[in-house]
């Protein structure tokens, strides 16, 4: 995923499947899995369970995606 070529969505955390790994929905019902960039992690981001996410896709697979920031 570089430049141009990303997808940003704004989603919803569903369910939390391990510490950097969570499943998203966005607002038409298209699910996918999101990760965290070990980045954040290590700055002690955490997501919980419908919090409003920033992602970003590739166009090529939409099955997964990174998760890029909170909505406040």
């Amino acid at each position: 995923m570089h430049g141009e070529n990303v997808i940003r969505a704004e989603g919803t955390v569903e369910e939390i499947l391990s510490e950097r790994l969570c499943r998203v929905v966005l607002a038409n019902g298209h699910r996918f899995y999101g990760h965290l960039p070990k980045r954040a992690v290590v700055a002690g981001v955490r997501f919980a369970v419908g919090e409003k996410v920033m992602a970003a896709m590739s166009p090529c697979d939409l099955s997964k995606g990174r998760l890029e920031w909170k909505k406040e």
